[in-house]
Protein backbone atom coordinates (compact mmCIF):
# COMPACT_ATOMS: atom_id res chain seq x y z
CA UNK A 1 0.00 0.00 0.00
CA UNK A 2 1.03 3.75 -0.93
CA UNK A 3 -0.04 6.20 1.29
CA UNK A 4 0.04 9.74 1.75
CA UNK A 5 -1.25 12.81 4.01
CA UNK A 6 -3.19 15.24 2.25
CA UNK A 7 -3.76 18.65 3.74
CA UNK A 8 -7.06 19.83 4.10
CA UNK A 9 -8.10 23.69 3.60
CA UNK A 10 -8.64 23.71 7.60
CA UNK A 11 -4.57 24.04 8.90
CA UNK A 12 -5.88 21.92 12.34
CA UNK A 13 -7.27 18.76 9.81
CA UNK A 14 -5.43 16.13 7.73
CA UNK A 15 -6.90 13.76 5.25
CA UNK A 16 -5.28 10.32 5.63
CA UNK A 17 -5.63 8.71 2.29
CA UNK A 18 -4.65 4.86 1.28
CA UNK A 19 -4.15 4.10 -2.22
CA UNK A 20 -3.75 0.47 -3.51
CA UNK A 21 -1.18 1.14 -6.19
CA UNK A 22 -0.95 -1.80 -8.25
CA UNK A 23 -4.57 -1.34 -9.14
CA UNK A 24 -3.77 1.52 -11.20
CA UNK A 25 -1.73 1.68 -14.13
CA UNK A 26 0.87 3.55 -13.81
CA UNK A 27 0.95 5.32 -16.78
CA UNK A 28 -2.05 6.78 -15.79
CA UNK A 29 -1.84 7.11 -11.50
CA UNK A 30 -4.51 9.04 -9.89
CA UNK A 31 -3.37 12.36 -8.05
CA UNK A 32 -5.69 13.04 -5.34
CA UNK A 33 -5.84 16.41 -3.77
CA UNK A 34 -7.09 19.26 -1.96
CA UNK A 35 -9.41 21.26 -4.48
CA UNK A 36 -8.02 25.05 -5.35
CA UNK A 37 -10.33 28.07 -6.50
CA UNK A 38 -8.98 26.84 -9.82
CA UNK A 39 -11.14 23.80 -9.82
CA UNK A 40 -13.98 25.01 -9.34
CA UNK A 41 -15.83 25.32 -12.99
CA UNK A 42 -13.88 21.54 -13.22
CA UNK A 43 -15.58 20.75 -9.55
CA UNK A 44 -18.87 21.95 -10.77
CA UNK A 45 -18.55 20.14 -13.74
CA UNK A 46 -18.37 16.98 -12.07
CA UNK A 47 -21.17 17.72 -9.89
CA UNK A 48 -23.27 17.99 -13.38
CA UNK A 49 -22.25 14.59 -14.36
CA UNK A 50 -23.08 12.89 -11.20
CA UNK A 51 -26.66 14.83 -11.44
CA UNK A 52 -26.79 13.23 -15.10
CA UNK A 53 -25.14 9.65 -13.78
CA UNK A 54 -27.95 9.69 -11.20
CA UNK A 55 -30.89 11.15 -13.93
CA UNK A 56 -30.96 14.50 -11.46
CA UNK A 57 -29.78 17.15 -13.81
CA UNK A 58 -33.16 18.70 -13.52
CA UNK A 59 -32.32 19.68 -9.93
CA UNK A 60 -29.25 21.07 -10.21
CA UNK A 61 -29.97 24.49 -9.60
CA UNK A 62 -26.74 26.09 -7.65
CA UNK A 63 -23.60 27.16 -9.89
CA UNK A 64 -19.89 27.60 -9.85
CA UNK A 65 -19.89 31.05 -7.94
CA UNK A 66 -21.60 29.84 -4.95
CA UNK A 67 -19.33 26.35 -4.90
CA UNK A 68 -16.92 28.69 -5.25
CA UNK A 69 -17.68 30.80 -2.10
CA UNK A 70 -18.80 28.26 -0.06
CA UNK A 71 -15.67 26.06 -0.26
CA UNK A 72 -12.87 29.28 -0.65
CA UNK A 73 -14.50 31.87 1.65
CA UNK A 74 -14.07 32.23 5.39
CA UNK A 75 -16.00 30.49 6.86
CA UNK A 76 -15.86 27.58 4.31
CA UNK A 77 -18.45 25.30 4.87
CA UNK A 78 -17.66 22.25 2.73
CA UNK A 79 -14.17 20.89 1.60
CA UNK A 80 -13.33 18.99 -1.67
CA UNK A 81 -10.76 16.76 -2.67
CA UNK A 82 -10.13 16.75 -6.65
CA UNK A 83 -9.01 13.41 -8.11
CA UNK A 84 -6.94 14.04 -11.70
CA UNK A 85 -5.31 11.72 -14.22
CA UNK A 86 -2.97 13.25 -16.45
CA UNK A 87 -4.00 17.19 -15.19
CA UNK A 88 -7.79 16.43 -16.05
CA UNK A 89 -10.08 16.32 -13.01
CA UNK A 90 -12.04 12.87 -13.51
CA UNK A 91 -13.64 12.69 -9.67
CA UNK A 92 -14.02 13.87 -6.51
CA UNK A 93 -15.18 13.90 -3.00
CA UNK A 94 -17.30 16.66 -1.40
CA UNK A 95 -17.86 17.20 2.53
CA UNK A 96 -17.77 19.06 5.82
CA UNK A 97 -17.71 18.55 9.71
CA UNK A 98 -19.90 17.77 11.48
CA UNK A 99 -20.31 17.26 15.87
CA UNK A 100 -22.66 14.35 17.30
CA UNK A 101 -24.07 15.89 20.58
CA UNK A 102 -24.96 12.30 21.53
CA UNK A 103 -21.47 11.11 21.58
CA UNK A 104 -19.53 14.46 21.84
CA UNK A 105 -17.50 13.75 19.12
CA UNK A 106 -16.69 15.40 15.49
CA UNK A 107 -17.52 13.83 12.84
CA UNK A 108 -17.57 14.18 8.64
CA UNK A 109 -20.32 13.76 6.13
CA UNK A 110 -19.11 12.90 3.15
CA UNK A 111 -21.35 14.89 1.12
CA UNK A 112 -20.77 13.00 -2.59
CA UNK A 113 -18.33 10.71 -4.14
CA UNK A 114 -18.01 10.82 -8.17
CA UNK A 115 -15.47 9.25 -10.43
CA UNK A 116 -16.43 9.76 -14.25
CA UNK A 117 -17.49 6.19 -15.36
CA UNK A 118 -14.98 5.91 -18.10
CA UNK A 119 -12.19 6.41 -15.31
CA UNK A 120 -13.76 4.01 -13.02
CA UNK A 121 -11.93 0.42 -12.11
CA UNK A 122 -8.32 1.26 -13.38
Amino acid sequence: MNCCILTSNSPETDIFVMINASKFDRSQSAILRPATPDDVPALFQLIQALAEYEKLSHEVIGNPEKLKQHLFVSPSYIEAIVAEIEGKAVGFALFFYNYSTFLTQPGIYLEDLFVLPEYRRQ
